[in-house]
């Protein structure tokens, strides 16, 4: 049994809660855990997540002005001639720029402990003084993508037992399908690449192959998203390419989103 001190500060101006096209977040929480409050451990727990989404008609106006400005006023004046309306045509309201974003989010964490029983030189804590349920644990459509749900990171046999350092940055183009599909049955289409990996720290005798055991884990693909609004549940359906070992496979992800 332990009791903990918990904190957190989060910030976030998106306009979907579960498939933002464009905004932001930022997540900071700690947890600390010891002996002064009742328990049998010490430790710090410490995690921050942050994530930007740029929609491509953002991007678009900043090449455009970037490109204009190099541009005399005679040439552009005539190239936007070209945009407008041809007498008796409609003007077209379906452009796919509207319905692209360009999403980039990283993450990190750190258990930390005065007991540490790392070789590394820095405070990881001994991962069998934490709790199953408060060790990090990474893979899944809300984490890196292209795992398994808890995939990544220390097992035991079949079981995941956690880590005590996580890390995983993503990068990811996010498309709204026109039509039905997008805007009635709300299916969302992404392309990703991420990196990351969930260690126990105290496995490695440097602090260089913490690092490198952190950025081991590459993984690209496509993905496609159902949700539902009403009943906050979201299928996460992904085929992905192992960049480091060239597998190809397909995982399935249900969750209850929040």
């Amino acid at each position: 049994m332990h009791w903990s001190l918990l904190n957190s500060f989060r910030r976030m101006a998106m306009d979907h809660p579960f498939v933002p096209m464009q905004g932001h977040s930022l997540s900071v929480s700690t947890e600390l855990a010891s002996s002064l409050f009742g328990g049998d451990v010490d430790y710090l727990k410490v995690e921050a997540r942050a994530k930007k989404l740029f929609p491509f008609t953002q991007l678009q106006k900043v090449v455009s002005s970037s490109s204009s400005s190099s541009s005399s006023s005679s040439s552009s004046s005539s190239s936007s001639s070209l945009l407008l309306p041809l007498p008796g045509e409609d003007v077209p309201s379906f452009s796919l720029l509207d319905r692209l974003s360009l999403d980039l989010s990283v993450h990190a964490g750190i258990i930390a402990s005065a007991h540490a029983s790392s070789s590394t030189g820095l405070p990881f804590s001994n991962i069998s003084v934490v709790p199953l349920s408060d060790r990090f644990y990474q893979g899944g459509g809300l984490s890196l993508r292209g795992f398994e749900t808890n995939g990544i990171g220390p097992k035991d046999r079949s079981d995941r037992t956690g880590g005590n350092v996580n890390v995983g940055a993503c990068a990811r183009v996010n498309l709204v399908p026109p039509g039905p599909l997008g805007d009635a049955y709300n299916f969302r289409a992404h392309v990703f690449a991420n990196v990351g990996n969930c260690i126990d720290a105290g496995l490695y005798d440097s602090f260089g192959q913490v690092v490198q055991q952190l950025g081991s884990t590459c993984r690209a693909g496509t993905s496609l998203i159902a949700f539902s609004i009403r009943f906050s549940i979201l299928q996460d359906l992904n085929y992905f390419l192992d960049c480091r070992s060239r597998c190809r496979a397909c995982y399935s992800h249900f969750c209850w989103a929040s």
